[in-house]
This record gives structure tokens, C-alpha cells and sequence, in this order.
């Protein structure tokens, strides 16, 4: 286990332990994975209010930890059912206009509707949202826990890059709604006792640096003391290579650090099913295309403990149309993902120092292969992550994107059993959060044997397969 290294204001200050049952409160939700990782550390807690406007992922998240499909619209008239789902989103970009819901069928109304009451979803616009709807009142009974992982699409190198700024109206700058709803706590005595972020690494860049000095300012101000730094999910038992930036804010001045890294005993093989379905590899007449240069394209990589055996893209080895051995880890699973295989898997290894056409190829063409972990999920959905064998190559499957988050297979079944087409499966993975480092954030502030745990639920994954 690594040793811990102190912090300059954790050897100031008293350690922050929570001792009490916690209230947990996510605005910008997605399908929970903060209440996942609590759950899976075994976490004196309940889920005690949810923002969040996407209605896969409101779907998604009563199916996964709630399972409440009972009709809570039957006295309600469809006109009412309609006024109370507003502000959800059908397209995770904008608000659903009333046409494009009702467009969705009344039945459908009923149940987003149904599950918003059964995951005390009150308020899928973050912007309505105010101080007295969180009900932060109990604070000598409870620890109230906040998490606020707002949008990164204007802050990733795959967005717009269009910021975060006060004001900007850009999607990532919905996080200045969170410092609103704090300042109308704070004047009603009503703060959290601990805030929890996460975010890709962009959005603590020399490019959003005065935003996000003005966002920890604004924090202290309020009387919190912050930490943050970019944690990997390889080193939290996941293999994924995903890094992401945590914010953890406790009221009053405690010392605070983050956890230990843990030694990583997966590869990308151990999260994989042994017979996926034939509808996840790639057809025949795809691979013609490709075939004929396959030792010029597919030339092998290794970066850290993942494994590039190779390329579909004419252009080299960029993020899309990246072969992975799974051998390897995975690259970031992402949210696009699911509008195309943009990293695939091969079944085995190719072959090591082979021959193309009975002649030996130059030490650039050879292809190798050795263990790694994988590349980061995505919310894209073509190229997912692929593997192969004797060029068999597939696309990951949206249960193995889940187990590569820190999710169980069942998590994922279970969306599909809510109706949940396999695209939003996909990017439901890419647009969340790894849970395993998340029970190390939390690990830490419960005082919990974390690191148990998340070997615990690592092994646990690695034996879902089918």
C-alpha cells in the first residue's frame, strides 16, 4: 500500500471524519454514481434529494438504485404531468420543448414523471432550484453531502471550448448556479457539511484558471476549505486510463487528503465477456476496407499499461478507431461513444514479430503486445473499444463500458429492462463517473478501509462474465 503524504493544511488542521449518517444531495446526477460508490463502501447514508434534467439518466438512475416503478401520476391529468417534467432534457444539450415530450407518448410522460418522485428528483433545472427545496435543516443529525459535477462539454478537448465562465451561458457554466444555491444556504444557515466535484483535468487549466481561482475563492468566502487534484481511475482498481479532477470542500478549516493509489491487479481482459454477442463485432465488408494495410495501420503502442495493437484510421493512432489489445487497459470511455465504435477490441494478440507475405517486416510494421489497462470510456458510441483475434475485431459491449466504470453488469441490465435503448447504455458510461475513486474520496472522509472495499468490488466485476 502507498504511504500517505500529508498535506500542508491536513498537518494544520484536524482531519475531517464524518461521524454521522449522511444525507446525500446530487445535482447534476447523471445515474448516481456517488450513490454507488457509498453504497458499495457500505455507507451509513441516504439519497436525500436529486437534480438532474436528462430523462435516460433519471430512468437509469431509478432502475439501478431505486427500482421504485410504481405510477405515481394516476390522479394527475396529462397536462399536469406534463408541467411538472419540465425542464427535462431528451437530447443531454437542451431543454425538451412541450411538443418533443409530448411527442414521447403520454405513457412515457408517466413513468419519466414516476421515476423523478421515486429518486426525489424535484427539480430537473438546476437554475429553479433553490435553498429551502434541499432541506438542509437537520444539520446536528446528519452529514449533508453535495456533489456537483456539472456539465464539462465546454471544457473537455472534445468540446467547444467555449469555458465556464460567470455569465458565458455555456453548459459548464451552470456551475455558477451552484454558487448561488450555496450563498442562499449560507444566508439561511443551511450549508453542507462536505462538497464533492468532479470534472475533466481541463477544468483547473492555465486556459480556466481565473474561473476556477474565482470558484475556490467563492468557496472560502463561504467559509470552506478546498482540496483538489487529478486522480486516475487505474490506480483505484479499475483498468481504464481516466483522469479526472476532484474537488473535496469541508465547512470550517479541516485537513483533508486524498487516497492512496492502489496497485492495479486487472487488465482490460478480466472485465471482458468470454462469448459476446456476434452483433458487437465488426462485419467482414468493414474489414475489407482495411485488411490489405493491416500491418501498415496496426502498428503496436504501449503507453503506460495500455496497449494500442492498432489502428483503423489512416491517419496513425489518435483517440478514434484505436485497436486495443486486452492485454492492455482501456482508453477514457466517453460520452460520444455512442454515436460510433471509436476504440475497438481484439479478441487475442495478433501475433508477435509475424511475417507479411512469408517475408519479415521492418521493425515498425512488427506488431507486440504486452499488459496493460484500458483507455478511458467515453459517451461515444462507434469504436467503443475493440479487441481481436486472428483480425476478429468487436466494439466493447455497454455492460463491459459499465464494469469499466465501476458499475456492475446487473447496473447495466437493469437499464435495459427499463427500456433503455443500448446507445444511451453507452453513453451513460461515458458520462459518468468511475466509482472506485469515488469510495476512495469518501473512504477518506468516512475514515472506512477503502482500499478493501474497492478490491472488493474490482474482483467482484471481473467475475461478471458471460
Amino acid at each position: 500500500m502507498e504511504a500517505r503524504q500529508m498535506g500542508l493544511f491536513e498537518t494544520t488542521f484536524d482531519r475531517f471524519i464524518i461521524d454521522k449518517p449522511i444525507r446525500l444531495i446530487e445535482l447534476f446526477a447523471g445515474i448516481g454514481a456517488q450513490s454507488k460508490a457509498l453504497e458499495n463502501l457500505g455507507a451509513d447514508f441516504e439519497r436525500h434529494r436529486v437534480v438532474e434534467w436528462s430523462c435516460n439518466s433519471i430512468i437509469a438512475y431509478n432502475a439501478i438504485h431505486v427500482r421504485d416503478f410504481n405510477d405515481y401520476s394516476r390522479n394527475l391529468t396529462k397536462e399536469e404531468v406534463l408541467s411538472r417534467v419540465r425542464g427535462v432534457s431528451i437530447d443531454y444539450n437542451k431543454p425538451a420543448t412541450d411538443a418533443e415530450l409530448l411527442r414521447k407518448g403520454e405513457k412515457w410522460l408517466r413513468k419519466l414523471y414516476s421515476s423523478m418522485v421515486a429518486i426525489y428528483d424535484f427539480c430537473p433545472d438546476v437554475s429553479r432550484v433553490h435553498a429551502d427545496d434541499l432541506d438542509i435543516t437537520e444539520r446536528d443529525k446528519y452529514c449533508y453531502i453535495l456533489t456537483y459535477s456539472f456539465p464539462c462539454q465546454d471544457l473537455s478537448t472534445a468540446g467547444n471550448g467555449k469555458g465556464m465562465s460567470k455569465g458565458s451561458g455555456t453548459r459548464s457554466g451552470l456551475l455558477w448556479e451552484v454558487e448561488r444555491i450555496l450563498k442562499e444556504l449560507k444566508a439561511s444557515d443551511q450549508l453542507p457539511h462536505v462538497l464533492v466535484m468532479e470534472n475533466v483535468p481541463q477544468v483547473c487549466s492555465m486556459k480556466n484558471s481565473m474561473d476556477w481561482e474565482s470558484w475556490l475563492q467563492s468557496l472560502e468566502k463561504l467559509g470552506y476549505t478546498n482540496y483538489f487534484d487529478i486522480l486516475n481511475s487505474k490506480d483505484y482498481g479499475i483498468p481504464q486510463n481516466r483522469n479526472r479532477c476532484f474537488c473535496v470542500s469541508i465547512l470550517g478549516r479541516y485537513g483533508y487528503s486524498f487516497p492512496i493509489r492502489i496497485p492495479l491487479s486487472y487488465c482490460l481482459r478480466d472485465f471482458l465477456d468470454v462469448v459476446p454477442d456476434e452483433k458487437y463485432y465488426l462485419k467482414d465488408s468493414f474489414l475489407k476496407k482495411y485488411v490489405p494495410n493491416y500491418y501498415k495501420y496496426f502498428v503496436p503502442i504501449s503507453k503506460g499499461r495500455i496497449i494500442k495493437a492498432g489502428s483503423l484510421n489512416y491517419y496513425g493512432f489518435n483517440s478514434e478507431n484505436v485497436v486495443l489489445s486486452p492485454k492492455g487497459i482501456s482508453t477514457t470511455i466517453l460520452a460520444r461513444d455512442c454515436y460510433g465504435p471509436k476504440k475497438i477490441l481484439l479478441d487475442e494478440t495478433i501475433c508477435l514479430n509475424s511475417k507479411v507475405n512469408g517475408k519479415q517486416p521492418s521493425l515498425s510494421y512488427r506488431v507486440y503486445s504486452d499488459y496493460g489497462v484500458s483507455t478511458a470510456c467515453t459517451t461515444s458510441l462507434f469504436f467503443m473499444g475493440s479487441v481481436m483475434t486472428n483480425l476478429k475485431i468487436r466494439k466493447l459491449t455497454p455492460y463491459e463500458c459499465g464494469k469499466l466504470m465501476g458499475f456492475d453488469r446487473l447496473d447495466f441490465e437493469r437499464m435495459s429492462r427499463a427500456g433503455l435503448p443500448e446507445w444511451v447504455l453507452y453513453h451513460s458510461a461515458g458520462d459518468s463517473i468511475v466509482t472506485t475513486v469515488l469510495m476512495g474520496i469518501f473512504g477518506e472522509l468516512l475514515g472506512s478501509d477503502y482500499e478493501t472495499a474497492i478490491k472488493g468490488v474490482s474482483l467482484r466485476i471481473s467475475e461478471e462474465i458471460i
